[in-house]
């Protein structure tokens, strides 16, 4: 049973909210509880197709659900970053999948900033613009008149099959230090070949994409570092902007995943048993660990994302601790969820092995989640070398 969007708060219900804020998240709250019934409806057509449907994509574009962060002179809408971490949750209890392109689509136009006024307007005045990346396997960025040229494999390119422009990550090399730069190109630029055959998040189509010899003028590349904050959301290091995201990604998946068990365990009995499994003792305990587990992990991470962006609004920065604590609730909703995921199929059983039903779906998904560079475990050694006084490194966080 999907829950309400408006249950998650993205309408700043009993929030402080400025009157511009409480208008974005109300409008947003509509928007999704017309499109997540349609989400989950096409949820399985989403995981045998590896993508979002194109119908489906395009509708998803046209209703600004990629611009929920572009600021307004793209025809963004600027979402407070509470609203779009709820927003995405609301999103991946239907899908993950779509839930994980969604914030992928979004948190990667926040580099907007570092591009030149006419390249912004060049990709984001189509209306359906979405820009997809991934980490590269291999690749050179040779300067020449003008811009670069640039070769190489880049792969977990998430949404690209629905993207219109692609980014990749490479480094110039020629100057007296190394330089990683990120490099624009329409998508027609690059092969995609077809290589996303995985277990779970099936449907993000998160191919890998190729170039060699391409000619990327200089307006369309930037270097990696950001510059100055230009608006609040710039306080929160991209990393985390993804973390956070990702996160709700993984509870929304939790949860559809929880009330699966929960909706089974009305009715089904185990072989050879009488009562069903809601009078089991075993099921009861496992019930309320999950239930205990997600609404703690649920509550740490919306806390925090709140606390963290009324911070952000003050003065456009976060301290240390901020962000450590934002990484922390963001790391451990993704484990978390997962041992809920663990628990809940426990208790569904022969209900949960089979490729017909959403919970085997669910199951897959999660267990890619936990495979993402932002549920590394290695976040709790830097979390622990933080809060011991050891030292502070905002890129290992």
């Amino acid at each position: 049973m999907l829950l309400a969007c408006r249950a998650y708060g993205v309408a700043g219900s009993g929030e402080h909210v400025a009157d511009s804020d409480r208008d974005k998240r109300v409008a947003l709250a509509t928007t999704l509880d017309d499109f997540v019934p349609r989400i989950a409806q096409a949820a399985d057509a989403i995981d045998d197709a590896r993508e979002i449907p194109p119908e489906l994509a395009a509708a998803m574009a046209d209703a600004g659900l990629f611009r929920l962060l572009l600021p307004a002179d793209l025809d963004g809408s600027d979402t407070p970053y509470p609203a779009f971490v709820k927003a995405v949750q609301a999103i991946a209890e239907a899908d993950g999948s779509t839930g994980w392109c969604v914030n992928q689509g979004n948190v990667w136009a926040t580099y907007e900033r570092g591009l030149p006024d006419e390249t912004r307007h060049e990709i984001w005045d189509e209306p359906r613009a979405v820009i997809a990346n991934g980490p590269p396997l291999e690749e050179s960025a040779q300067p020449v008149d003008g811009g670069h040229i640039l070769s190489g494999r880049w792969w977990f390119s998430s949404g690209s099959p629905h993207a219109t422009w692609l980014a990749a990550q490479a480094t110039d090399m020629s100057g007296a230090e190394p330089e990683v730069r990120l490099f624009l190109l329409p998508k027609s630029d690059a092969e995609l070949p077809d290589t996303w055959h995985v277990a779970g998040l099936r449907g993000t189509g998160s191919h890998e994409f190729r170039v060699h010899d391409l000619f990327v003028p200089l307006e369309r590349s930037f270097p990696r570092i950001a510059g100055a904050p230009a608006r609040p959301l710039h306080a929160i290091p991209t990393s985390l902007l993804f973390a956070g995201g990702f996160a709700a990604v993984a509870l929304g998946v939790a949860r559809a995943s929880l009330d699966f068990a929960l909706d089974l365990a009305e009715d089904k009995a185990q072989r050879f048993e009488r009562n069903p499994l809601r009078d089991q003792v075993w099921v009861q305990d496992r019930i309320g660990h999950a239930e205990t587990r997600w609404r703690a992990a649920n509550s740490f991470l919306h806390t925090t994302v709140a606390e963290t962006w009324d911070s952000a609004l003050v003065d456009w920065r976060l301290s240390d601790q901020e962000l450590a604590l934002l990484r922390m609730a963001a790391t451990d909703a993704i484990r978390q969820a997962e041992e809920v995921v663990d628990l809940a199929y426990v208790v569904v059983g022969t209900d949960g092995i089979f490729q017909d039903r959403s919970f085997q779906r669910r199951y897959q998904d999660m267990k890619v989640i936990t495979q993402h560079v932002q549920s590394r475990m290695t976040h709790y050694e830097s979390l622990g070398k933080f809060f011991l006084g050891l030292g502070f490194n905002a890129d290992s966080l």
